[in-house]
């Protein structure tokens, strides 16, 4: 076998595990399937051969470098972190995305990036099917699926999958058999998203329809349209929300627990909870501003505040020793360098350069979604 043979051998392997991948994300009980082969992934990279070029080519590839950027600050941390040990552990997931992002980025072609989003869109329907089986056929008792849980994960996959048929729709919006496959899809992940009570989910969804109806009317200049879109997806959410009881509920709760947060400083339940471990790790963030406490300490730091009590509402967080917010955890850790790192990283994927309209769109959309959760939970991290 030459060496070009070889080379295209390594880069079918490479394309093929990483379908094989991203399929698997979206599917339960995958986290072992997940690290196997990502690790299986990056040792086909390294066969591949042509380092020096890959290098080279990741050099040139700033949100790759602004990611190694916010991994490698996160460790230079490890040197004013007490606990080194939590810290080391915090950053065990970025693994993954190491073993991953270079193979996808230097040994699969451009055209074929497109498959790999509709791999991972396969697999969330597969999931969404096997939900709605589930609960058709009353295997469980209770309506919260387990198989959707956690939310913080299940909620922006399902935002995330809706969007993209919408947008495969609004390609070519007609009343052809794909145009209607893509809205049936889109009207099954979006009911799913709105029967379950992962607030944060519908959150970034919300977001991500302003969003393309904006970007609908940047790229195709259709004002009415992108109006009509908007009032139509609209209705289309205040009728879900309206229509599910648990979901109304959910929602009036969170209203009386922000109220209670913000006027009464009472952090209970989900928001409330929310807006106290983003006060906290404010303090936090107060003491050690510029780094921050260290990838390893923060939990420390959150219980050294709450045990001074000299503020006596922080008492109910004891238990929680995470700011369930991306942005509150990276000024806690890593202060307001690590912040402006992460900020930055996000707002590069804004700056791609990407002449397909579709992909585009939704380099956008997944970058908005991205940035939107992570106001509620610390999702880099799950």
């Amino acid at each position: 076998m030459n060496a070009a043979n070889f080379q295209n051998l390594h880069q079918k392997a490479i394309y093929y595990l990483s379908w094989f991948l991203c399929l698997s994300i979206p599917l339960p009980y995958a986290e072992g399937r997940l690290g196997l082969t990502s690790f299986v992934i990056f040792l086909f990279w390294l066969f591949e051969g042509n380092l020096g070029g890959k290098i080279a080519l990741l050099s040139k590839n700033k949100p790759f470098l602004l990611l190694v950027s916010v991994i490698g600050f996160s460790i230079l941390s490890l040197l004013w972190t007490e606990y080194k040990h939590v810290g080391l552990q915090t950053l065990g997931i970025y693994k993954y995305y190491l073993f991953c992002i270079p193979p996808i980025i230097t040994s699969i072609p451009r055209h074929k990036v497109k498959n790999l989003i509709l791999a991972f869109a396969l697999g969330m329907i597969v999931h969404v099917v096997a939900a709605y089986l589930i609960y058709i056929l009353d295997f469980e008792n209770d309506s919260d699926l387990s198989i959707y849980s956690p939310y913080a994960v299940y909620g922006p996959f399902s935002a995330f999958c809706a969007l993209y048929f919408l947008n495969k729709f609004l390609i070519k919006p007609d009343l052809s058999i794909k145009s209607i496959f893509f809205l049936c899809i889109f009207s099954a992940f979006v009911i799913l998203l709105f029967y379950f009570p992962g607030r944060s989910g519908q959150f970034i969804f919300f977001v991500g329809c302003i969003a393309l109806a904006i970007l609908e009317y940047k790229y195709t200049r259709h004002l009415l349209f992108s109006i009509s879109l908007i009032i139509v997806l609209f209705i289309l959410i205040f009728t879900l929300v309206l229509t599910f009881d648990k979901t109304v509920e959910k929602y009036e709760l969170a209203k009386n627990e922000v109220e209670d947060a913000v006027l009464h400083k009472h952090y209970a339940r989900s928001f409330g909870t929310r807006i106290g471990l983003a006060a906290l790790g404010i303090q936090v963030a107060k003491q050690n501003p510029l780094i921050g406490a260290g990838v390893g300490d923060i939990r420390d730091e959150y219980q050294r505040i709450i045990e001074k009590g000299t503020n006596q509402e922080f008492y109910i967080l004891s238990y929680w020793d995470t700011p369930h917010s991306m942005y509150i955890s990276f000024l806690c850790r890593l202060g307001i360098i690590g912040l402006v790192l992460l900020i930055v990283f996000f707002y590069s994927f804004l700056r791609l350069d990407i002449p397909d309209k579709e992909l585009k769109i939704l380099s956008i959309i997944f970058i908005i979604l991205f940035a939107a959760n992570c106001f509620t939970d610390e999702i880099l991290f799950i």
